[in-house]
């Protein structure tokens, strides 16, 4: 690159504080910088056409260092791999400025995000992982999950169990949350509410609540009782359902959660049941309550946090523009119905 000017100057407009931008002219300069540098700089940036050196020469001495195995290292305007070249990322020539500023500051955001994470966070992001449910397979149904934090941390909480040995009954019972925010604070309110919810779905299937429209009841009073004289008091969506296999129903009960996506047999494209509640914390009088859908037909059953749905309603909708891959966690447990093995 002649003139590397104009490049500094844009990549120091798109991160701005994020990062300090140490420029150096030749391969040579840039290694003697990146050795002299304590600590070793997050990201590096080198170009393929330096005056002195390849550029994947320089990157592949920088990555063999100590130092620079912790290095995010880049080499632009590439036009052939040279052999033994070793780096993060090879961007081919010509080069897509706007792509490459957007995976570098994202790259040191993340990396700076870990390097401040303290013993604590690291524990809560085991504990959280620890809590997510396995897939379970019958031959009645497959229910599986996905667990997407924005960040390291998610706000959204989900579980699921399929208690065999209740002869009587032959369901599938589970919930999924969302609450404001995703870092240590919202991780807080995520473990109380997910430990709610699992305690009391447990004592409806045990026959301590009626309903499901009771067990959210419950859940909401707990939390207007802990967020009195609160300014601003965290209202967390969520939803509890089960499958009565026997009777073919689902049964399900919202707290503020939007909609449920169903799939039908044949069909190409999700159908979706909207609903209107409030979320847990919005008034202490709300009443819940619980709905039912017929299986007949359906292949399978999605329930999702606002980071899944909203996406979906922008890929499917013109009226909905999006900007943006992904601004919030994402949380998804899908039930897909199988067909019941025939006798021979």
């Amino acid at each position: 690159m002649k003139d590397p000017i104009p490049l500094i100057r844009e990549f120091g407009q798109v991160i701005q504080n994020l990062a300090q931008i140490h420029p150096a002219m030749t391969g040579m300069d840039g290694l003697m910088k990146f050795q002299k540098m304590s600590p070793h700089p997050l990201a590096v940036i080198i170009d393929e056409e330096l005056p002195d050196l390849h550029g994947s020469s320089v990157a592949s001495i920088i990555k063999d260092t100590k130092g620079g195995k912790d290095s995010i290292v880049y080499v632009i305007n590439v036009t052939e791999l040279l052999q033994n070249a070793k780096a993060d990322y090879f961007m081919q020539k010509p080069l897509n400025t706007e792509m490459l500023f957007l995976q570098v500051k994202q790259d040191i955001e993340k990396r700076l995000l870990l390097n401040s994470q303290s013993e604590e966070i690291q524990k809560a992001i085991a504990l959280q992982v620890g809590m997510l449910p396995p897939p379970i397979r019958t031959e009645k149904f497959e229910i599986t999950s996905i667990f997407s934090p924005y960040n390291e941390l998610s706000g959204d909480g989900i579980f699921y169990w399929y208690p065999e040995r209740t002869k009587e009954k032959d369901r599938l019972y589970g919930f999924l949350f969302d609450c404001t925010g995703h870092d240590i604070s919202s991780y807080g309110q995520c473990s109380s509410l997910w430990i709610s919810l699992r305690r009391e779905l447990q004592n409806f299937q045990r026959g301590i609540l009626p309903s499901l429209a009771e067990v959210m009841d419950s859940i909401n009073n707990m939390l207007m009782e802990f967020s009195y004289g609160n300014d601003e008091p965290n209202m967390p969506a969520a939803i509890s359902f089960y499958f009565d296999f026997r009777e073919n129903v689902m049964h399900y009960c919202s707290a503020g959660n939007p909609e449920i996506l169903y799939l039908k047999k044949k069909s190409k494209s999700y159908d979706s049941i909207k609903m209107r509640s409030s979320p847990f914390g919005y008034l202490v009088d709300t009443e819940y309550k619980e709905e039912t859908m017929k299986l007949d037909g359906i292949q399978e059953v999605i329930f999702s946090s606002d980071g899944f749905s909203e996406l979906l309603l922008k890929n499917q909708f013109p009226e909905y523009p999006s900007d943006t891959a992904k601004h919030d966690d994402v949380s998804v447990i899908s039930v897909r119905l199988r067909e019941p093995i025939k006798a021979k």
